[in-house]
């Protein structure tokens, strides 16, 4: 393995050393699903293309609001590889709390895995 000198690195390295096709294990209604190394880190490419395409600009602030799973590494890993902040918020926390965490960190993105977590009329009125 050569000298890693960042996040971006590791992400580059993993793809280039390893080729397993279930890298990632996880559940979809039930059923599971894997992850290969490839896919990995085609999702964590086009996640960072996305971000940038949608005009979001370095060092912008990404907040990640979904599940453990291996989505919310693609969305934080995307947003370091687009040379973004990626912003963790917990899946279980109060609008409250959302709306306050949120403007705090000045995130310019919402990633959210399950919008039904959101109360659009709270989020609407403040």
């Amino acid at each position: 393995m050569k000298n890693l000198n960042n996040l971006c690195d590791l992400i580059y390295e993993q793809k280039r050393l390893f080729k397993k096709n279930n890298f990632l294990n996880y559940k979809i209604n039930n059923k599971l699903v894997s992850l290969s190394h490839q896919d990995f880190f085609n999702k964590i490419l086009y996640f960072a293309c996305a971000l940038r395409a949608i005009g979001v600009r370095e060092k912008s602030k990404i907040a990640n609001f979904s599940y453990s799973c291996p989505i919310w590494l693609v969305v934080d890993m995307g947003s370091i590889l687009a040379s973004m902040v990626s912003v963790p918020i917990f899946s279980n926390i109060s609008n409250n709390n959302l709306l306050f965490q949120i403007k705090d960190a000045d995130c310019k993105v919402i990633y959210c895995d399950d919008l039904s977590k959101i109360d659009n009329d709270y989020i609407k009125k403040s």
